[in-house]
């Protein structure tokens, strides 16, 4: 380091300090540039309508009863908004933008963690993306994958009937 020192000090007056810039190691040896679409930390605060209810709805979210229900769907239900689940789910979303994209949850566990922050689980075994979402203070932070669901019980097959030796004959002679 003191021979950089005393290198640099010879040179300081040929040095454009104001427009130098490190090499760009990347580019160098060919490596490619990550960026991210998304800041994975974002510390804004989630507003009221960004939360989930107790039932897994958001409170932007259109009612249900306001969405006609397809011939044999649940109607209790609302479906994911068809543009938004075509995206993917990533962390620091919020709770609403990954019910949007995921549709209801089968479960859903609102209550405080052990620093009293909110705290919400969404847990989804069926759909397009199954998994248990884990958020704090409104804000995805633990994505783990879902549990199998219980495998359909496999068809009992009849027994077949036992076959039957014939009788031998005896002869009395």
């Amino acid at each position: 380091m003191p021979a950089f020192a005393l290198a640099l000090a010879g040179c300081t007056t040929n040095i454009d300090w104001e427009s130098f810039r490190p090499p760009d190691i990347a580019a160098n040896l060919g490596l490619s540039k990550m960026a991210a679409p998304v800041p994975v930390e974002t510390r804004a605060t989630v507003k009221a309508e960004e939360l989930v209810d107790g039932e897994g709805r958001c409170a932007s979210a259109p009612m249900a009863s306001a969405v006609p229900a397809a011939e044999g769907a649940d109607p209790v239900t609302v479906p994911p908004d068809a543009a938004l689940a075509a995206s993917g789910i990533g962390l620091a979303m919020t709770e609403c933008d990954v019910v949007k994209r995921a549709g209801p949850p089968e479960k859903v566990e609102l209550g405080a963690n052990e620093r009293s922050e909110r705290a919400l689980t969404l847990t989804y075994i069926k759909g397009p993306r199954p998994g248990i979402y884990k958020f704090v203070e409104g804000r995805l932070v633990v994505i783990e994958r879902a549990p199998e669901p219980p495998a359909p019980p496999k068809p009992v097959r009849p027994a077949k009937p036992a076959k039957q030796k014939p009788k031998s004959k005896v002869s009395a002679t």
